[in-house]
């Protein structure tokens, strides 16, 4: 169903594409939100990203890579923001996510009112944005490594070192 909605954009269906936009809009956000330090710059990333999508949506080939697609955009856009504002402040406002789900097992779940973006916030950019990605918005490593050109291994050795960095931290707390 999905890959008839993008055809349909593909071939200039604006409803399709308003379709597209919506179903992908808060996966765009919950990313964007830990790669930026405000509000106004998590819009513009979205925004330049939809602008792009829309302008490049022909060049896709395979409709069944549109979310890795979409997304490596989103972090490209998001990057190129870092780069243009060197310094900026976190907005934890709108963040719906208030532990850090471990599938492998609860050590990773924290008691009390800290927030996921909160407890996240001493990572660095990479490092929020991959565990964002793994546990907050459920992308496989397989996509995960498409999206941000990791290879498996190397990220699910990341992902390890991340959690064992945020056991560290809060271990004591």
């Amino acid at each position: 169903m999905e890959e008839n909605i993008i055809n349909l954009a593909k071939n200039g269906d604006i409803d399709a594409f308003e379709n597209i936009v919506r179903e992908y809009k808060t996966e765009m956000y919950s990313i964007a939100v830990v790669r930026l330090k405000n509000e106004a710059d998590v819009e513009d990333a979205i925004q330049e990203t939809l602008f792009d999508i829309y302008r490049s949506l022909w060049y896709l080939k395979r409709v069944t890579c549109f979310k890795p697609w979409i997304i490596r955009i989103l972090i490209n856009n998001c990057n190129d923001i870092i780069r243009q504002k060197k310094e900026s402040v976190l907005s934890f406002e709108d963040s719906i996510v208030n532990n850090l789900p471990d599938k492998e097992n609860e050590y990773l779940k924290l008691e009390g009112e800290q927030n996921f973006f909160e407890m996240i916030d001493f990572l660095n950019e990479e490092e929020k944005t991959i565990i964002t990605m793994r546990y907050s918005q459920d992308f496989s490593i397989t996509e995960m490594s498409q999206i941000l050109n990791i290879r498996e291994g190397t990220l699910r050795m990341r992902i390890s070192r991340i959690k064992e960095k945020i056991r560290n931290r809060y271990e004591d707390k």
